[in-house]
């Protein structure tokens, strides 16, 4: 019957997270022996529920997005990108790309001229701000604090609807940011590098667990800028702890060797479109990123690894 044939066809997709796939399988399965199956006005309900759980295991699409600031230029144009539930997605392109915008409409910042953006199912734009803070977690490019707040007190602005935000997740946040030694120190006071990371350790807070990402989106612009490579390379590891425990994250870098070491899949942007979205190994090559960035790059591979990273070299584009 019908729940017979959508379990086979669940079974042989690869699109799927293979947790959502095995419980939505067995639970198809169980159905089909039901005599209420029949009912058309059941069937149709559960085959809504399927197609939630579907979308849930997809993670964040925005589609058809074009979004202009006031009567000017477009600075995105028709942008179609998919961040997946347990990956990490790198955005990359030149100053101006529009990569801030797509990710500030991702996060619900920006309601677009036109299309969507839609996460586990549901419209973020329609969302509650305190329910979209659950499930989206954001950082900006920039953010400053206006009083002398200490690292702990700033970190603990992250917390969403908590009450005990002081006490033990202020200190798990700080701590995997590598700044439990500086919780008491003035905010101001800090490095640059260091009040990034306090930023971050913020918005970990906010978005909670990373093994409780089911349905949830990280969203990062320019994490790393300022910091030193060994914290570059330590937060781009504690990411991918986010992302194994289900969350769907972005992340805009301008480090290109960066994301071709961490980053699962990509999305290459320039004047406002997308130039090519998909696997990253796949998607960063030397002949795309010289065409957007208008620099030559070379790959170097990794004799230990064998993966590859393209940096930029001294020769101009066309001498």
């Amino acid at each position: 019957g019908w729940a017979g044939g959508l379990a086979g066809d669940w079974g042989a997709s690869e699109d799927i997270d293979n947790s959502w796939r095995a419980i939505a399988v067995g639970w198809i399965g169980e159905l089909s022996g039901r005599p209420e199956r029949q009912d058309p006005k059941i069937r149709h309900m559960r085959q809504q529920a399927l197609a939630t759980a579907v979308e849930a295991a997809k993670g964040l699409r925005v589609s058809g997005v074009t979004h202009r600031y006031r009567a000017g230029e477009p600075v995105l144009q028709d942008v179609s990108v998919e961040l997946e539930a347990g990956r990490i997605t790198a955005l990359v392109g030149p100053n101006g790309a529009g990569k801030t915008t797509l990710l500030r409409v991702m996060a619900g910042l920006i309601v677009p001229t036109a299309g969507s953006a839609m996460l586990s199912g549901d419209a973020i734009g329609a969302m509650r701000p305190a329910a979209r803070a659950r499930r989206v977690a954001y950082l900006p490019q920039r953010g400053g604090v206006a009083f002398g707040y200490t690292a702990r007190e700033v970190v603990a602005m992250g917390a969403v609807g908590e009450t005990d935000a002081s006490g033990e997740r202020v200190e798990r946040a700080l701590d995997r940011v590598g700044l439990a030694e500086a919780a008491d120190r003035v905010y101001d006071e800090l490095s640059g590098g260091q009040r990034q990371r306090v930023r971050l350790a913020r918005v970990m807070l906010q978005a909670g667990r990373p093994e409780a990402g089911a349905g949830g989106a990280l969203l990062l612009d320019e994490p790393v800028a300022g910091l030193d490579p060994a914290f570059g390379e330590s937060t781009m590891a504690e990411l991918t702890r986010w992302a194994a425990g289900g969350w769907a994250v972005a992340v805009v870098l301008h480090d290109v060797a960066l994301a071709c070491r961490w980053a699962d899949r990509a999305v290459v942007m320039d004047a406002g479109r997308v130039v090519a979205t998909g696997q990253a190994e796949e998607v960063l090559t030397e002949t795309r990123l010289s065409d957007v960035y208008g620099v030559a790059f070379a790959k170097h591979v990794n004799d230990a690894t064998g993966r590859a990273v393209l940096l930029p070299t001294r020769e101009a584009l066309g001498a």
